[in-house]
């Protein structure tokens, strides 16, 4: 009988899980231009109460998923808090801001959100215009303790169960879905397959992706066929794209502004 790793790991909540590309390095190198960070802590959520009217985000019936417990592209900062925190009472909640440059000048805002129990782990990206930032990319790790390792074949029919079938990576046990700006599923063989599969914010440029689900699984030292950790990562590239120009418009908008006002006042010289 097929041990479900949703089932069997109740108490990890792994219900909602989704994908990365092994990429917990790719998102650390990840670059944010011009940045600077601090670090607030966020005291973890009490679970339970208060919760029963917090609902996680599903992709539109008939598309395919796109969300990690409930985490998805679009959702606000506090959307992401509320939903994490009333998953895992255990979750230790903080946040990192930062001030990626844009690319006619002036600034944008990027959140790092991080959620972690000790075994699980999940960081979220939001990005746009100060106050108004939006998920971009969810990333999830789970690690299990000596003797309650899952099988690597489970993990990874669960991930297809809720995503579709992946593409193998060259080694080890990884994979990947990516699809295009018109959400065509891309293959290793198109030009653009390999550059909309990598896990990475940027404020430069559009990439030609919609988004890029990934798993990476890495096995126990004493059995290849257990796992002793597994990463799933999602990155909507497309919602990137998205915040960075409402971004830029917000700053026009704030430039035009000022103008008139100078314009109806005048200056004093």
């Amino acid at each position: 009988m097929r041990i479900s790793v949703f089932g069997m790991c109740g108490l990890l909540l792994l219900a909602g899980c989704g994908g990365d590309d092994g990429s917990a390095a790719d998102a650390e190198q990840s670059s944010v231009e011009g940045s600077s960070s601090s670090d607030t802590e966020v005291a973890s959520g009490e679970g339970g109460a208060g919760c029963e009217s917090v609902e996680g985000e599903t992709a539109p019936e008939g598309q395919p998923a796109d969300d990690i417990l409930g985490v998805r592209e679009g959702m606000s900062i506090e959307q992401t808090r509320q939903v994490l925190q009333c998953r895992n009472a255990s979750y230790a909640i903080r946040t990192s801001d930062y001030k990626p440059s844009l690319p006619d000048g002036g600034q944008m805002s990027r959140v790092d959100l991080t959620a972690d129990s000790g075994l699980d782990r999940v960081v979220v990206w939001l990005v746009g215009p100060s106050g108004e930032e939006q998920v971009m990319h969810v990333e999830r790790t789970i690690e299990f303790t000596s003797g309650n390792e899952l099988p690597i074949a489970s993990i990874e029919q669960e991930l297809e169960n809720k995503y579709g079938e992946f593409d193998a990576a060259a080694y080890g046990h990884s994979g990947y879905i990516v699809r295009s700006r018109d959400g065509q599923r891309l293959g290793p063989n198109n030009t653009n397959y390999t550059v909309c599969r990598r896990h990475t914010f940027s404020s430069e440029s559009p990439k030609p992706c919609f988004n890029v689900v990934s798993y990476d699984i890495q096995d126990s030292s004493d059995n290849a066929q257990l796992a002793s950790k597994f990463t799933v990562t999602i990155t909507n590239q497309a919602r990137n794209w998205a915040m960075v120009e409402a971004a830029q418009g917000k700053k026009a908008s704030e430039v035009e502004h000022a103008r008139e006002k100078a314009e109806d006042q005048g200056l004093e010289l």
